[in-house]
């Protein structure tokens, strides 16, 4: 639990939590965002993720800050003003499909902004700016922008997709505005945004709108708070949104669209919900596209219990993560290994962590080499917490011969000792016995933490030496060159 923050987030047996972005790191000058968060998916712009946020300040000049967040630093790609306030991200995406830009793979950002001031008219007239953030310059260029009204508010999510999966390669968007219906929109691959500041309105011949009313009868209305292709195929790599509805029917569920495009029957499945949006409210979700620390599921942040919620593939969701204050973007890096958080307070990091050697007998000395007569008989440690082994997750290699020798017998699995009895005394060589991360937490299954790097997974390698205490220069043997620097230390010691 992380209680430096006005909440305090939980976390699962077996992860641990940190915040890496908190309002005292943010730049003078600048206001609190509340940040949208993608995993970053072009080694061009580094590794982890990408953070964004419109600063709204206390004047009509909005600020854009695009910042990259990794394991432990935080820091500003570029910022960009001029957006009419109040403003705020819809989505971020790395062009995966490379409509946009010619094998670029650039980071694309949408901006929404209230074009009719607040303080003139109550009723928003949403407007969405296409944002191209490069990898080369980290320049912010404007791509496209479209035009809003008060009766037809336009706030874009959007995801790209290359031709796999059944789908037509190319770009979705969303439009998830208040009321007033939910469009969406797709423009296949060749249909080119400019980068000429053309209006979005421009592209949308021949563009199909995808309206969910038909195929669930029962809503009028979608608001998407998330938009995400399931890139880790085990919810049927399918386009996936998490709505929840609050003007209209009150209804929060996650839908999928089948990859039928194009054409104008456009079917939609549900994975979870609908529910009364009272009692959940889905908002921002993501999937584990690493199949990793995170299995390869999907998450989506849900705001009334301030928490993160796994949804199987069998529809139930259960909770994952909570504590947080005013719950906002989700995304999990590409590696698996972290999930990041966005929320009032902060940006947070959670990871998995796995049992670590807190003792071992017996200890090394002399310089970390064993002396006795009788060798290394057997090997004793005490882990964190209690784990799971069997036998083979133990091997001992000789430096000398360059193989793996001896074939060890383990014992103490389930408790938080593992005792590790060769079969024949490690004599006069340097051994190196490895235990595999194989080896899991009794409580959580996560696998140990052997290369002590805070996170579950590596191999645990221990060095143990053995020469003769007579043998001074290791040679495995007591001859005229032990006597020789025996006594060429004695001479210097007088």
């Amino acid at each position: 639990m992380f209680s430096g923050l006005s909440s305090a987030v939980t976390v699962p047996t077996g992860f641990a939590v940190e915040p890496l972005l908190v309002e005292s790191d943010w730049p003078l000058g600048h206001a609190w965002p509340v940040c949208r968060l993608e995993a970053i998916r072009n080694p061009d712009y580094g590794v982890g993720v990408i953070a964004a946020s419109i600063d709204n300040g206390i004047t009509d000049n909005g600020i854009l800050d695009v910042m990259r967040i990794s394991k432990s630093t935080v820091e500003i790609i570029n910022s960009r003003s001029g957006f009419t306030t109040p403003s705020g991200v819809g989505d971020i995406r790395f062009d995966t499909s490379n409509l946009l830009d010619n094998d670029s793979n650039d980071l694309f950002v949408t901006v929404w902004t209230d074009t009719v001031p607040f303080e003139t008219e109550w009723k928003y007239s949403f407007s969405t700016y296409l944002m191209r953030v490069s990898s080369d310059s980290n320049s912010i260029d404007e791509v496209g922008y479209y035009q809003g009204t008060a009766e037809d508010k336009l706030l874009f999510m959007l995801d790209f997709t290359a031709d796999a999966n059944d789908y037509t390669a190319g770009v979705y968007f969303a439009d998830y505005a208040y009321d007033g219906g939910t469009s969406f929109y797709y423009i296949p691959s060749g249909d080119v945004i400019g980068s000429d500041n053309e209006d979005l309105d421009n592209l949308t011949d021949g563009v199909l709108p995808i309206d969910p009313d038909d195929s669930e009868p029962n809503r009028t209305d979608l608001d998407t708070h998330g938009m995400e292709f399931d890139r880790t195929g085990n919810y049927n790599a399918r386009l996936t949104i998490a709505d929840s509805e609050w003007d209209e029917d009150l209804k929060s569920a996650i839908y999928q669209l089948e990859p039928n495009l194009p054409g104008t029957d456009f079917i939609w499945s549900t994975i979870a919900g609908p529910n009364m949006a009272d009692s959940i409210y889905f908002h921002d979700m993501c999937y584990d596209a690493g199949n990793g620390y995170f299995g390869g599921a999907l998450y989506v942040t849900e705001s009334w219990s301030e928490s993160v919620m796994i949804v199987e593939t069998n529809g139930t969701y259960t909770e994952f993560a909570s504590g947080f204050n005013d719950i906002q973007s989700i995304t999990i890096d590409e590696s698996g290994e972290y999930m990041y958080v966005s929320d009032e307070d902060a940006v947070y990091k959670i990871w998995m962590t796995g049992p670590t050697i807190v003792m071992q007998e017996p200890k090394t000395v002399n310089d970390g080499v064993f002396t006795g007569d009788d060798g290394v008989l057997s090997l004793q440690l005490l882990w964190s917490e209690p784990i799971t082994f069997e036998a083979g997750d133990v091997t001992v290699e000789s430096y000398e011969l360059g193989q793996e020798v001896n074939l060890p017998s383990l014992s103490g699995s389930g408790t938080e000792f593992m005792t590790i009895t060769f079969d024949q005394p490690l004599l006069y060589d340097e051994f190196t016995v490895t235990i595999a991360d194989t080896v899991v937490s009794e409580e959580t299954g996560s696998a140990i933490d052997g290369d002590g790097d805070g996170l579950a997974g590596g191999d645990a390698v221990i060095v143990l030496e053995h020469r003769l205490r007579e043998d001074l220069d290791n040679s495995n043997y007591i001859d005229m060159l032990d006597l020789a620097r025996l006594a060429e230390k004695w001479l210097w010691s007088n």
